[in-house]
């Protein structure tokens, strides 16, 4: 074996892992519009998708987990889509 891979340090890193906090009630938008668990909603490349849970991150703000159907469940930032009536 070679003796520079031997000699050869792994680097270390730190990290902190941040669960969301869920949100219990609606959550309402600047233009008046309130979204909530198990409404509709519809993206310009994802479709249309059912809210599934509203959380908020300390440094990202409030995203929707939403399940788009074929296109599977993903974290959106409320400001990307529409509700759907």
């Amino acid at each position: 074996m070679d003796e520079r891979k031997q000699d050869q340090k792994v680097p270390q890193v730190e990290m902190e892992m941040q669960l969301p906090d869920i949100l219990d009630g609606p959550l309402e938008l600047e233009n008046g519009v309130t979204l909530n668990e198990g409404d509709m909603v519809e993206h310009a490349e994802l479709g249309k998708g059912k809210i599934l849970r509203i959380w908020t991150y300390t440094t990202l703000g409030t995203c929707l987990y939403v399940d788009w159907g074929a296109n599977g469940k993903q974290e959106v930032h409320p400001g990307y889509v529409r509700k759907v009536v």
